[in-house]
């Protein structure tokens, strides 16, 4: 008897638009990513207000958002899971920056978390990490009007490395 395996593999890559009609007015995207080995990029670059919410559930995933141009930024990340994780986060141009990771709840192991807020306007940013092991994070502002920052993290035995740099 022979047997055929067949490998699925999926890489999502979304493209946020402007909002038809009010309310809404801007670009937003929401994400629900499940599974391992994902890749999953959002680039907003317009002069509007742009959000992207992204919620991930497994290993081996990549979660890469760029923010850019004019207008306000906000990337929220919850309920993130799993191990060997990357988040690459990029806010720039003019308008306020926004950042939170919130509600990472264990165990998560040898997570990398790269954050880069520069250009006028306030940046703030607030981390959350439960039940982790590993991780490290690094965020960087760059010429900030006003900022804001908050890092709580929780490790198990082994903590990793986390840096916060303003310029």
């Amino acid at each position: 008897m022979k047997h055929l395996a067949i490998l699925l593999l999926t890489c999502v890559t979304a493209y946020a638009q402007s909002a038809p009609q009010p309310p809404a007015i801007g670009n937003f995207v929401y994400i629900d990513q499940i599974g391992n080995f994902n890749t999953t990029t959002v680039i907003q670059t317009d002069s509007e207000q742009k959000r992207a919410s992204v919620t991930s559930t497994g290993n081996n995933n990549t979660i890469n958002v760029l923010q850019e141009n004019t207008g306000n930024h906000t990337v929220n990340v919850q309920g993130l899971t799993g191990s060997n994780n990357v988040l690459n986060l990029i806010q720039s141009g003019t308008g306020n920056h926004e950042l939170a990771i919130i509600n990472l709840s264990g165990p998560n192991s040898n997570n990398t978390i790269n954050s880069n807020q520069t250009g006028a306007g306030d940046k703030s940013f607030s981390i959350g990490l439960n039940g982790t092991n590993g991780a490290s994070v690094s965020v960087s502002q760059t010429i900030p009007v006003t900022d804001n920052g908050s890092m709580t993290i929780q490790c198990f035995s082994s903590c990793g490395s986390y840096s916060y740099i303003k310029n």
